[in-house]
């Protein structure tokens, strides 16, 4: 449903697949589509997002993408992997973004407005952590891990004992 160009890339922001009476049998996901070779594949995560409507770059070398029949504001990172940045109303179509101002529009389609906030990149966050790797006895026991924690948000570390969940 969103279109945008990266490089040499079409990234297409997909409702998901459409029954007969305009509900959705599974969400939609990112595509990459060469536009040299023609080639389409999905991103490295092939998890459904939801019923992507809209599509922009934003500061985190990723998208920002807009969940239209769920009302959600996705960011969704370079391998495709999605976070949830904020709920919205249904109907939440696509989407521009003024990245010098750090704001939002959004419009509303099932209420026919506009919806604009200022949108602090790292408000929502309480833990962020990006490429992390840790070499522990020669060994390399984590290579690149990143992932952040949404403030007010429960995360948890599972792993047998020694396993290193306290380091």
């Amino acid at each position: 449903n969103g279109l945008i160009v990266d490089k040499d890339n079409l990234i297409v922001a997909q409702w998901g697949s459409i029954t007969d009476k305009f509900e959705t049998k599974t969400s939609g996901h990112l595509v990459k589509i060469n536009l040299k070779t023609r080639d389409v594949e999905k991103f490295f995560s092939t998890r459904p997002i939801g019923n992507l409507d809209g599509i922009v770059f934003n500061k985190e070398k990723g998208f920002l993408v807009t969940d239209w029949i769920n009302g959600k504001l996705f960011s969704v990172n370079e391998l495709g992997i999605a976070t949830l940045l904020k709920k919205l109303n249904k109907g939440s179509a696509d989407l521009e973004i003024v990245m010098h101002k750090d704001l939002i529009l959004i419009p509303q389609m099932l209420d026919n407005s506009l919806i604009a906030f200022s949108f602090n990149w790292m408000s929502n966050l309480s833990i962020k952590v990006k490429n992390l790797s840790k070499v522990y006895n020669n060994y390399k026991v984590l290579h690149n891990l990143s992932f952040s924690i949404e403030e007010n948000g429960i995360f948890g570390l599972l792993g047998r004992n020694g396993a290193g969940k306290t380091t």
